[in-house]
Parts: C-alpha cells; sequence; structure tokens
C-alpha cells in the first residue's frame, strides 16, 4: 500500500527526476477516518472492510505543501530525486520542485504549464463512487501561432461581418425613414456578396483547426484538448467560423437547387453551440453521471497526432473520438447541425419560373417578368437563390428594400444608389476627399427622381461633393 507519483523530467522538461511519495502512516489513518471504518484491511492495494466484500481503492497527493497547511489534506510527502536516490527539501526551495508540461498544436497554439502545488484525494469503490477532491495551483503560458492562412481567415471573416453591418444599417434606416418596410437582417442580407460566396474557399487552409475546434467544443476535457477549449480566444473564433462555412456550404446548395431559404438558424444554432461551450462545466456536472463521465472527459485525440492527421479525419473520420467518445454530446451537435438542412427540404421557396414571387403591374394587378428598377440593373430578384428570405416585391410592383440590399446595392446620401463595392471605395478614401485626390476612379451612380421614381445612370469621380457624407447615411429603399 502506495501512493507515489513520478513528475518534473518524468513527464517534460524539468531538473531532475522527481518521485513524489506521500508519509504511509498518514496515507492509512486518513483513509480509515473518511471512509469511517478504522478497523478495515489493506488487501492488494484496496482498503477492504471486515466484510470482506465492500472495498475503496484511495490515492492521495501533496505536492509542494506544508502537512498543517491550513485548508489542507493534512498529510505528508516526500520527494526523491530517482537517480541519485537522495531526499530534496522542495520546500524550502519550490523552484526546481515545479512541474512543467508542454503541449503543442502545430499551427494552433502551445502551453506551458508549471504546476505550482497541488493536492488531491480520490477514494473509490469498484463502481467509482465515493469522494474526489482535488485542490491545484498552476501558471499557464500560452504563445498563439499565427500564419498566413489565419490571416486571410480573419481578414474575411472581418470583411464578411463589415458588409453584414452596413447592410443591417441601410436597412434599419430605410425603416425609420420609412423608405421600405423591415424584413429582418440575418446572415442571408450578405449571401450575395463575393466575400460570403467565397468564404468556404478562403477559408480552407483554417478547416483542420476548425473542425477540431467544433468537435471538441462544449466538453470539459482533461490532457492535452483542455488547452484548446480553454483557450477563448481560439475555441469561440473556430466554432463562429466553422457555423460560417456551415451555412456557406448550404448557400452553395441553395443557389445550386434554385431555391430561397431562410436564414432563421444560423443564430440560434450559433448561440446554442457558444453557449454549450460556455457551460461545459455545468452540463457535466448535471449529466455527467449519466453519460459515465465523473467530472471531465478524457482526451482520445492528441496533440502529437495533429500534425499527420487528414483534413476528412478531423473534420469527419475522428470527429467523435476528438469529442472525447461522447455519443450524446456529438449526437446533439449533428441534431442542431440539421436543423438548417430541415428548414432547405421543407420550407424553402422555389426560384426560377416556379417563383411564387413576381412584379406586379400597379394599374392591372397582372404579373409581369420584371420591374423597371430590375431592367436598369440588370438583376431579376426572384431568379436568384440561397440565404435570405423575403416577399422580393412591394404590393406596388416594385423591388423591396431587402432585394436591393441583398443584391448589393443601397442609397447613399440623399438619392445616389451605389453599389458595395463603390460604398467601400468611397468610405476608404474620405481623408483623401479633404486632403489630396491621388488617384483617379469612377463610380456608377443612379440617381434616383421622384414623381414619378425613375433612374438617371452618371459615372462620378470618387471625390464628388455628393458622397461627402458619414459612413452611416445609408438606406435601403423599396424601388419601382
Amino acid at each position: 500500500m502506495c501512493s507515489i507519483k513520478l513528475y518534473n523530467m518524468f513527464v517534460g522538461p524539468g531538473s531532475f527526476y522527481q518521485v513524489a511519495v506521500i508519509n504511509r502512516a498518514d496515507y492509512d489513518a486518513h483513509t480509515r477516518q473518511w471512509l469511517h471504518e478504522p478497523h478495515g484491511s489493506w488487501q492488494n492495494g484496496w482498503y477492504t472492510f471486515p466484510d470482506g466484500v465492500t472495498r475503496y481503492y484511495s490515492h492521495m497527493q501533496n505536492d509542494l505543501r506544508w502537512k498543517d497547511h491550513v485548508g489542507g489534506l493534512g498529510v505528508a510527502s516526500v520527494v526523491y530525486d530517482a537517480l541519485t536516490q537522495d531526499v530534496v527539501d522542495c520546500l524550502a526551495n519550490p523552484q526546481p520542485c515545479e512541474n512543467q508540461v508542454d503541449i503543442v498544436w502545430d499551427g494552433l497554439l502551445a502551453q506551458n504549464t508549471t504546476e505550482l502545488w497541488a493536492e488531491c484525494v480520490c477514494i473509490q469503490d469498484p463502481h467509482r463512487n465515493g469522494v474526489v477532491w482535488y485542490s491545484v495551483e498552476d501558471e499557464y503560458l500560452l504563445s498563439n501561432n499565427f500564419d498566413w492562412s489565419v490571416v486571410v481567415a480573419n481578414i474575411s471573416v472581418f470583411g464578411l461581418l463589415v458588409r453584414w453591418g452596413v447592410a443591417f444599417v441601410a436597412l434599419w434606416r430605410g425603416y425609420r425613414f420609412k423608405t421600405s418596410d423591415w424584413h429582418g437582417c440575418g446572415i442571408g442580407i450578405a449571401s450575395c456578396s463575393k466575400t460570403f460566396v467565397l468564404l468556404p474557399i478562403l477559408l480552407s487552409p483554417s478547416f483542420k483547426v476548425m473542425g477540431l475546434c467544433f468537435w471538441s467544443s462544449c466538453i470539459r476535457f482533461e490532457g492535452d484538448l483542455q488547452v484548446v477549449t480553454d483557450a477563448w480566444n481560439i475555441v469561440y473564433p473556430g466554432i463562429a467560423q466553422f457555423v460560417l462555412v456551415y451555412f456557406a456550404l448550404l448557400n452553395w446548395l441553395a443557389k445550386a437547387c434554385r431555391v430561397r431559404m431562410s436564414d432563421r438558424t444560423f443564430g440560434p444554432v450559433l448561440l446554442a453551440f457558444c453557449v454549450a461551450h460556455w457551460c461545459r462545466q455545468e452540463t457535466f456536472n448535471t449529466f455527467g453521471p449519466a453519460m459515465g463521465l465523473i467530472s471531465r472527459a478524457e482526451t482520445r485525440f492528441f496533440a502529437a497526432q495533429f500534425p499527420s492527421a487528414k483534413l476528412t479525419d478531423v473534420v469527419f473520420g475522428q470527429a467523435l473520438l476528438i469529442g472525447g467518445n461522447i455519443k450524446a454530446i456529438f449526437v446533439g451537435k449533428l441534431i442542431v447541425l440539421g436543423l438548417p438542412v430541415v428548414d432547405l427540404l421543407l420550407f424553402s421557396d422555389r426560384v426560377g419560373p416556379a417563383c411564387k414571387f413576381h412584379p406586379m403591374s400597379a394599374a392591372t394587378k397582372q404579373k409581369r417578368p420584371e420591374c423597371a428598377i430590375e431592367t436598369t440593373l440588370a438583376i431579376r430578384a426572384n431568379q436568384c437563390g440561397g440565404l435570405g428570405a423575403s416577399t422580393m416585391y412591394t404590393p406596388a410592383g416594385g423591388l423591396n428594400g431587402y432585394e436591393v440590399v441583398r443584391l448589393g446595392y443601397l442609397l447613399f446620401g440623399v438619392d445616389s444608389l451605389i453599389s458595395f463595392d463603390d460604398y467601400y471605395v468611397i468610405v476608404s478614401s474620405v481623408v483623401s476627399n479633404y486632403v489630396n485626390e491621388t488617384y483617379n476612379l469612377r463610380i456608377l451612380v443612379l440617381d434616383m427622381h421622384h414623381d414619378p421614381i425613375c433612374f438617371s445612370r452618371g459615372m462620378c469621380h470618387w471625390g464628388d461633393p455628393r458622397f461627402r457624407h458619414r459612413w452611416f447615411h445609408v438606406k435601403s429603399t423599396d424601388l419601382d
């Protein structure tokens, strides 16, 4: 009967081969005290009760703590150098005895963990019923590895969020100034933007990292994967990018199938995964025993396997293994991911000749192939599939403001209808508008005239006074 632990150079970089041994008398006395059975005996490492049936496994650990430390276990330990067999006084000089472990996820992050002190006790029967108490103080040093793929991914997502944000401002201001009705502003408003359409290609170098973050999320790990799941600046962006790419692929599928699907599931899906990861400890405390887990899940996919693992293995083949082989959480993730697919299959609308939305003539109330603004812009809203559902046309027969913004146009300033690409040029060159015109660039502008509403095309220099507005002076508008 003994309780030992190997540290330092046995498990990572260190100063010596450290063996920590718990005082045998303290180990025996506290086991009897905490089990309230002083008359048991030790048999093959198990503390066996007098009835010969009830037995418990006992393990205790005390590293770099005094025996009489307030609030501690009250057990003493001795540290030996395994090579010299000498006793090492770690309490007087703790620095050489501090245990260090390096975990490196190639291309993602590296963590150096220094264990300053630790105390624990684990007394359990063969069915793992009993008591577990653990107290530790560690010092973590995290190093993030950023390469070109991370830069491309971050710029792409930032560009998409800018497009989404500007579209939201335009729709909100259009609703506020009563130039268009409110149709919502989910991720579908950006479904026709080049950034969103090309997002799976732009983020393809980061697929392995996204797959690792997503499948390991929502789980409280111990071991290598704990480094990833506890690094909030890695795991939450990884989850968000995974969901964005997933909906971008659904956008591809919807366009290929010539249907228009709602984006209403995007927010709930992303929120569900982020909240589930944030509450992973509470989930394990509540449902852990039902899933066969005590407090944490064991890492089954290690950092050493990550560099040689194929993309298909991380994203598909070993997804369950990365998730700690916890089938309940794995199935839950698949169910949540399946909700947008159900929306696509059951609640989408056809586009093209079979589309149920058509512009109507205000005079005769008859269907017509296109409205005036569609002729001017050479676009057809009811032939454009993908994310983002609306009624497409106004009762008066025009194109509603949501579709105008979704297809890439907004009203900037007073009556200037321009594309998003031209809007970015104008806003990014705002300083040059007042300082120095350094280059020539023309902007295609559709001037909107009222009573009746009509447009005249014109080319303007990017520094034209009509563009000297604040960046948020954008609106959506219903167009005939």
